[in-house]
C-alpha cells in the first residue's frame, strides 16, 4: 500500500477511493477519541464532516508487513 496516496485520499475527503485501503470487515480506530468505525462508517465521518482539511505525515515506520503511521488533521481554517 503506498501510505502517502492514502493520506493524500484521507485529506482531500476522496470517498471514491478511502474503502479501497480496508478490508470489508475491518474496524477503524481513533485512540484519541475512543471512536470505532466500520469501513463505511469512516469513510462518510471522513467524507461527510464539514469543511476542507489540511495535514501532515509527522512519522513513517514500516517492518515486514507492517507500517505505523503518525499524521496529523486538522480543519483548514483551525487556529493555531
Amino acid at each position: 500500500m503506498d501510505i502517502k496516496l492514502f493520506w493524500n485520499d484521507i485529506i482531500t475527503q476522496n470517498r471514491g477511493s478511502l474503502s479501497s485501503y480496508f478490508c470489508k470487515d475491518a474496524v477503524i480506530r481513533w485512540h484519541c477519541t475512543n471512536e470505532q468505525f466500520t469501513v463505511e462508517e469512516y469513510v462518510r465521518a471522513n467524507c461527510d464532516y464539514p469543511g476542507r482539511w489540511q495535514g501532515e505525515i509527522e512519522r513513517i515506520e514500516e517492518f515486514d508487513s507492517q507500517v505505523i503511521f503518525v499524521g496529523r488533521v486538522q480543519s483548514e481554517d483551525a487556529k493555531i
